[in-house]
């Protein structure tokens, strides 16, 4: 063994807590050494729900897990953690890590939905474990789950999101989502005139002086110009169709997307099929002009794609540090898009995604609450309000923190209709509803709905919606709420 990889394997573990205050579900892909030499892995470090940790890692307490590159074998490591859990690394990754990790601001965010994903840490008291292999179900679940969450991210890829192709369920989830959002462009496409810059053999439009310099120094033949072209067969929609036919061949377990894939391709039928290395290498310009901003992020998704095979994760120098990117999701925003879909599932009662704010003081801010619950005959009037917590499930509102009941108090009373604060949790417990008699407020009942959290490979509540319509009712007709 080299004398430098005696010293890593001698070197003191640093320590760090992924989402401190537990709100924050994502993704950090580390290189074992700061730049791409031959001997550099990768490696995928997830953090996910708090709520999938099972009974064998702690139940509900945070962990902490090693991960010593000297002992791993693999070109694609794979790290998976949970919210709160912490992680001792060494060497290039520790150093790579500490450079995501910020301080948890307590004063401006509440409930840590804005927290980076990685803070420093003390040696943690609680038992240490080397890292351990996961399901691959339970990874695609995690792809499943923030799928929605994940479009943003993908639709303007980060330097080196080329290599999540490296690691098999993120692949698959990064193409599910390409052909979904594929579709809805393809669906739109309609002959436009679009800004094209292309290097041809002839002079069209209008020339790029700045590459008719190039072009001399390099003495090139083409020449680059600038012109408005029919949308059609454009360097977008090659890269697209080639991507989509790459995907084709990576989803072929999922006959669904198979069969949304050639469908794709024949509606690109006159796109043509040229050299994927040409199509990633030429630059596209003129992008600020581009009207269509979804159209551009599915040819960044698809550059990615085809990027697989060629130049894949080449970053700038400056991005080689041994970070490629990392990703965030607060689970606290997740927790309420699932609850707010599972009452729009029900037949009497559907979420009002735009509703009024009104003010608690005067000349003060005007609040909102997560959920506002009207009937399906009668919009613009809410029956009844629910706030989303991602913490741990309680049975009655008076066991929530001080701050909650004060909230849903005032919720309630402002609104005057009943209101709920909704908890997560996991296991055997069933779906349930308490609601408290809230002394001298004109909302009259306040209290607590707990729901279970998806477990991987489920992306809704998994909660019957003739069951959810009955919750919805005990809240809505509890006593003193006509």
């Amino acid at each position: 063994m080299a004398p430098a990889q005696v010293h890593l394997a001698n070197e003191e573990s640093r320590w760090f807590q992924a989402s401190k205050r537990g709100n924050g579900i994502g993704l950090t892909v580390l290189k074992t050494t700061g730049t791409y030499e031959p001997d550099s892995r990768v490696i995928f470090i997830y953090v996910l729900p708090k709520t999938w940790r099972g009974s064998d890692r702690g139940g509900n307490g945070p962990m902490a897990w090693t991960f010593d590159v000297d002992y791993r074998s693999a070109d694609v490591d794979i790290v998976v953690l949970y919210e709160m859990d912490y992680l001792g690394l060494k060497g290039q990754c520790a150093e790579a890590l500490s450079r995501l990790c910020r301080p948890v601001q307590m004063n401006t965010d509440e409930d840590g939905a804005t927290d980076a994903l990685w803070t420093t840490a003390d040696t943690p008291v609680v038992e240490t474990r080397a890292v351990e292999s996961t399901p691959p179900s339970t990874l695609a679940g995690f792809w499943e789950l923030i799928r929605s969450k994940l479009r943003p991210i993908v639709e303007d890829p980060p330097p080196g999101i080329s290599l999540m192709m490296c690691e098999p369920e993120a692949r698959q989830a990064f193409m599910k989502l390409f052909l979904l959002l594929a579709e809805v462009q393809v669906a739109r496409r309609r002959p436009e005139f679009i800004p094209v810059a292309e290097p041809l053999g002839a002079v069209r439009g209008r020339l790029i002086v700045n590459e008719l310099i190039k072009r001399k120094a390099n003495r090139r033949l083409p020449v680059w110009c600038e012109f408005d072209d029919l949308e059609g067969n454009t360097q977008i929609w090659q890269a697209i169709r080639l991507a989509v036919g790459r995907c084709s061949q990576t989803v072929k377990s999922d006959d669904r997307l198979v069969e949304l894939a050639l469908e794709i391709d024949a509606r690109l039928n006159d796109v043509s099929i040229g050299s994927v290395a040409e199509i990633v290498r030429r630059p596209l310009r003129n992008t600020a002009r581009m009207r269509n901003r979804g159209l551009l992020g599915v040819f960044r998704m698809a550059l990615a794609i085809l990027n697989d095979n060629v130049l894949l994760a080449e970053l700038a120098d400056d991005e080689s540090d041994g970070m490629v990117f990392t990703f965030k999701i607060a689970t606290s925003e997740l927790w309420e898009d699932l609850v707010a879909d599972a009452v729009d599932l029900t037949r009497n009662y559907r979420v009002n995604r735009s509703p009024e704010r009104r003010v608690l003081f005067d000349g003060g801010e005007r609040k909102n609450v997560d959920i506002h619950v009207e009937h399906r005959d009668a919009p613009g009037n809410p029956v009844l309000l629910i706030d989303g917590k991602y913490k741990k499930a309680i049975q009655r509102v008076t066991r929530a923190s001080m701050a909650d009941q004060y909230q849903i108090y005032a919720y309630a009373n402002l609104w005057e209709v009943p209101a709920v604060l909704a908890y997560p949790f996991s296991g055997d417990s069933k779906p349930c509803v308490h609601m408290t008699e809230a002394a001298a407020n004109r909302g009259s009942q306040a209290g607590v709905m707990n729901l279970p959290f998806p477990q991987p490979g489920q992306t809704t509540i998994p909660v019957e919606s003739v069951e959810m319509e009955r919750l919805l009712n005990l809240i809505a007709t509890a006593p003193g709420n006509a």
